[in-house]
């Protein structure tokens, strides 16, 4: 697939902010869906753990649960398209999928950047496994 679009939060789609947490608006979330249908097109959505160093990053205990909960769902309302889940760290990322109906992620996904092959670490979903089996 190929990046199309890209949508930048605005400060009032965010519902609660701390330092380790962010909620969106059920309504942007709402537009970001229904814009992947007009499009027909796959919705990842990206953050980043700035001080994160080295090849083994991965999502944060509190990233694990927030996508426990919305995932499933955000995959169901997206009609059969995967919803993609990317973390960025200063020198590598990680990277979950769901599609349809299921709870459990179906993998990672993997990037071609400018003709690199960039490899999700893969560290999420091994740790997911282990605590959701």
């Amino acid at each position: 697939m190929n990046v199309v679009d890209i949508l930048v939060l605005r400060p009032d789609d965010i519902a609660k902010e701390t330092a380790y947490y962010l909620e969106v608006h059920d309504d942007a979330l709402q537009e970001m869906i229904m814009r992947a249908h007009k499009t027909d097109t796959v919705l990842v959505e990206a953050h980043s753990h700035p001080f994160t160093e080295g090849p083994l990053v991965r999502f944060s205990p509190f990233d694990c649960k927030g996508l426990a909960e919305i995932a499933p769902h955000v995959s169901w309302r997206l009609s059969g398209r995967p919803y993609v889940a990317l973390v960025f760290g200063r020198d590598a990322f990680d990277s979950l999928y769901w599609q349809g109906r299921e709870t459990q992620p179906k993998g990672s996904v993997d990037l071609l950047v400018a003709g690199q092959l960039l490899r999700a670490s893969g560290e999420t979903k091994r740790c997911w496994e282990q605590l959701n089996g």
